[in-house]
């Protein structure tokens, strides 16, 4: 605020009479005039009788001729009705304290009169924020200073409604401080000064409002999510005012904000405000520590620092099996079944044989098997390999074998095929003596035989192959046990049965 300075302005007068009569004469009667600094200084110049072609003209504090009428600059001049010249100097200050004359000619006479400007310094105030602010439990201060140059201030601090005591204050010319700040401290205080100099007197009311400092008072707990899934990190704080509750992200300064797959919300629970930072779909660019801070208006003027807390957000992804083929092998021979899995964190693995349910996890090594797992720990493509080597196969070691990938967002699993091939066998045969009566039309003869590839047949009566084409013969077409593609069945009809058939059929 600009300080008011008194102008005195001094008359000097230079009396030239014409004819004993015109003179200059000014609508401020004391000169020298004193001023306060930053009052408004105007004064009008005029003749005491109308004479024509008078030319009144103003000279400033240097005794330069003042011809500037625009008014957004000072000085400026202004010419009135009856020949009246307004001088506009604007705010006092040191700098336009001075002597300004107006003159005139009269008659081809010149006259001209001195108007004297004396500023006087004026009281001022100086660090007198209107809102002052203290912290709660904390020392407070309240600042106001007084000043005027030469003059001699006295101040004093009042408090609105309430006297100023107690050992928990106190106060000096320039400030009021608090030792232990409560809500009690609140409300309007007064800062008088008073010039001893010259009777100025003036006062500044401040208001001092009580603030708590921001304060975490839940922890932002860990937590984990699964890509496509939803996360959600929670943050409560409490202050006065309500702190605005801000989120970061690891290795960025920048606050996030309310995006396609971000929101940023906060609610009021009682006296806390509860900060919610919502991820509707993860991806594994989230997985980073997020950081919640909780500020007001106490920590936006650096009274106190802000209050964070940091939580890690780990994003699983599920396991996929990204391959895992049949495997075959040659009885007594050796066979591989390979599985690879991704995910994070690596997925455990296990092949499980279907029909026995036997479990073959990593670190297997019984009757001729070994269940190897090797980890592949490339950063954004985790994953594993799982396999279950035969150094020696048996056709029991056939069939449908699932591989299983486990971690903790899922579990996935393929199912695929070991074939072994051996030569045929006859350990499903059944039966091997078939009976009927003489002249009667005779069963089937069945012989079963397990192989693979499946096995084809012939037949013999003793020595003698018999063939399709023979009479009193019906080889049936071989047919394959729905229930294990391994396994046939032939079928010999024999068409007419006397003694002489009793014979082996092979």
């Amino acid at each position: 605020m600009m300080g008011i300075y008194i102008l005195y302005i001094i008359p000097f007068v230079l009396l030239q009479t014409v004819f004993g009569a015109v003179e200059i004469q000014f609508n401020v009667k004391e000169n020298p005039k004193e001023y306060l600094e930053g009052d408004d200084v105007s004064v009008m110049c005029s003749l005491s009788e109308s004479v024509d072609n008078a030319n009144l003209q103003w000279y400033d504090n240097k005794d330069v001729l003042i011809t500037n009428t625009n008014s957004v600059n000072k000085p400026y001049i202004k010419s009135l009705l009856d020949q009246q010249l307004l001088l506009k100097l604007g705010d006092a200050s040191s700098e336009n304290s001075g002597k300004y004359k107006c003159k005139a000619v009269v008659n081809e006479v010149p006259i001209e009169k001195t108007f004297h400007v004396v500023v006087k310094e004026a009281l001022k105030f100086r660090d007198c924020p209107l809102k002052q602010i203290g912290i709660l439990g904390q020392p407070s201060e309240i600042k106001c200073s007084a000043y005027g140059g030469q003059l001699t201030v006295v101040t004093f601090w009042e408090k609105e409604g309430s006297g100023l005591s107690g050992d928990n204050i106190q106060q000096s010319s320039n400030s009021l401080k608090i030792k232990d700040t409560s809500m009690l401290d609140e409300g309007k205080y007064i800062y008088n000064a008073i010039s001893n100099s010259d009777g100025q007197s003036g006062e500044k009311r401040i208001d001092f409002v009580v603030y708590s400092a921001p304060k975490i008072v839940e922890p932002v707990t860990q937590t984990e999510s699964i890509v496509g899934q939803p996360a959600t990190l929670f943050c409560k704080a409490k202050g006065i005012p309500d702190p605005v509750i801000e989120w970061r992200k690891e290795g960025s300064t920048n606050i996030l904000t309310t995006t396609d797959r971000l929101r940023v919300s906060t609610n009021k629970e009682g006296a806390d405000v509860q900060g919610i930072l919502n991820i509707t779909s993860v991806i594994k660019d989230d997985e980073a520590l997020y950081t919640c801070t909780a500020k007001n208006e106490a920590s936006d003027e650096n009274l106190v620092v802000v209050d964070e807390k940091s939580a890690q957000l780990t994003v699983r992804i599920p396991p996929t099996i990204e391959k895992a083929d049949d495997g075959k092998g040659k009885e007594n021979g050796p066979a591989n079944l390979v599985c690879t899995a991704r995910g994070d964190p690596i997925p455990q693995m296990i092949w499980i044989k279907e029909k026995t349910g036997d479990r073959f996890s990593p670190g297997t090594t019984d009757d001729g098997k070994t269940v190897k797992q090797v980890e592949d720990n490339t950063p954004g493509n985790l994953g594993a390999t799982l396999t279950l080597s035969f150094t020696s196969l048996q056709h029991s070691d056939a069939g449908e074998y699932k591989c299983e990938a486990v971690n903790k967002a899922a579990t996935a699993s393929k199912i695929v095929n070991l074939e072994v091939e051996y030569k045929p066998n006859f350990n499903d045969q059944g039966p091997t003596t078939f009976y009927n009566w003489e002249n009667n039309d005779s069963p089937y003869i069945i012989c079963t035989s397990n192989g693979n590839p499946v096995p084809s047949f012939r037949w013999k009566k003793g020595d003698q192959e018999i063939r399709s084409t023979d009479p009193y013969y019906e080889i049936m077409s071989p047919e394959v046990d729905p229930e294990n593609p391994h396994r046939a069945v032939s079928k010999l009809k024999v068409g007419h049965i006397h003694n002489l058939d009793k014979m082996h059929y092979w």
